[in-house]
């Protein structure tokens, strides 16, 4: 699929709002979490069942127990980043290789499972046990706070988001006045829930490779009659120190609004070294009764002003409301730690005295949600 991207020059007072919001500390954005997960009750239990959004009821499991075998007869010594070594009845070993991290390193240098179940901390949500950090603030305007690397601040996004319409010759964002949700944020499992209107709400989940958000539209907009443009998510990003986004080679100048369907690259100024891609912003419908639904690829509208960055992501509305569509729809950008892994786990045999070896391999999937 061909990518598409232009610049259009832009004044600067967006900058001065963005500054005075990111002015506030990261932790005097948000409210103390308490260790309530909300949970459905009764009344609610056979709606739920119906729900496609629903959120998982059962915690997430730990990623090895996938690979089949006893974690008794496991040989710790044997842990790699994406693989375990089990030591089998007749005294033989078989290394099995995910295709996805299994273990993340702790401080002490020991390899240690990825636990990918969100735990409540005093000011909202963390996964810790993992290849990446992940913290959530308990309202949705504190957004998430990523880090890749100890030695490098964390990457801070979802800041303030607001459920926009663009038009198509200006692309200024208008706010989409929706009456406000009442119910409370959900956790479950590896997922946080931020309801935003009645009928929209943002999601993220949590995996070894990838941090994944959804803005939820689980019915079609109320739009201007005629209107003709984008519909999305606008949100505020505070990149770490020396990084900037860059498109390919290029990185995104100061000062201008960058309009992109492709991949977003997080990098070092001086260095190029990467350290985070926003995958390209695909969208989805969420229709049970359709095995295999098309995505349909979105538009990243970016504008950067040095280390904040204000990214919308939107959909064309001709698509959105077309009179064939079925919601609820997704707009799904992603935060991916590395290249998304879908393959094989490998398992190779071998005997400790013959040195003979065997493979066998099973198919997985980086995606966890």
């Amino acid at each position: 699929m061909m990518t598409n991207a232009k610049k259009i020059g832009l004044g600067g007072s967006w900058l001065l709002l963005t500054l005075l919001m990111i002015g506030m500390s990261w932790s005097a954005a948000v409210s103390p979490a308490t260790d309530e997960v909300i949970t459905p009750s009764s009344s609610e239990e056979a709606a739920l069942e119906e729900d496609v959004l629903a959120l998982p009821e059962n915690d997430v499991p730990v990623l090895g127990e996938s690979l089949g075998y006893d974690p008794a007869t496991e040989l710790l010594g044997g842990r790699t980043a994406d693989s375990k070594t089990f030591v089998l009845e007749d005294g033989s070993f078989i290394s099995a290789v995910s295709p996805v991290p299994i273990h993340y390193m702790d401080d002490g240098g020991v390899w240690q499972e990825i636990d990918l179940n969100l735990d409540s901390t005093e000011s909202g949500w963390a996964v810790t046990s993992n290849v990446f950090q992940t913290y959530f603030a308990s309202d949705v305007r504190g957004g998430v706070a990523v880090s890749f690397d100890e030695s490098i601040e964390p990457i801070r996004f979802g800041i303030d988001p607001m459920v926009v319409f663009l038009e198509n010759e200006t692309l200024v964002p208008m706010p989409y006045e929706e009456m406000p949700n009442p119910e409370s944020v959900k956790v479950a499992g590896n997922q946080v829930r931020y309801p935003l209107g009645m009928t929209t709400e943002l999601d993220y989940a949590v995996s070894s490779t990838q941090l994944k958000q959804n803005l939820n539209l689980r019915e079609a907009p109320f739009l201007p009659e005629g209107f003709e443009g984008w519909f999305g998510l606008q949100e505020t990003m505070v990149l770490p120190p020396a990084h900037a986004l860059f498109m390919g080679d290029s990185m995104i100048d100061d000062d201008t609004t960058v309009t992109t369907n492709g991949s977003i690259d997080i990098r070092h100024i001086e260095t190029g070294e990467l350290l985070a891609t926003i995958a390209q912003p695909w969208v989805a419908e969420i229709d049970p009764s359709v095995e295999n639904t098309d995505p349909y690829l979105g538009m990243y509208v970016i504008r950067a002003y040095g280390e904040v960055v204000s990214i919308t992501t939107v959909v064309d509305t001709a698509w959105l409301m077309d009179e064939n569509r079925t919601f609820p729809v997704v707009i799904d950008p992603t935060v991916d730690a590395g290249v998304q892994r879908t393959g094989y786990a490998y398992y190779y045999r071998y005997s400790s005295w013959w040195g003979t070896t065997t493979y066998e391999r099973a198919y997985g999937n980086s995606r966890m949600w």
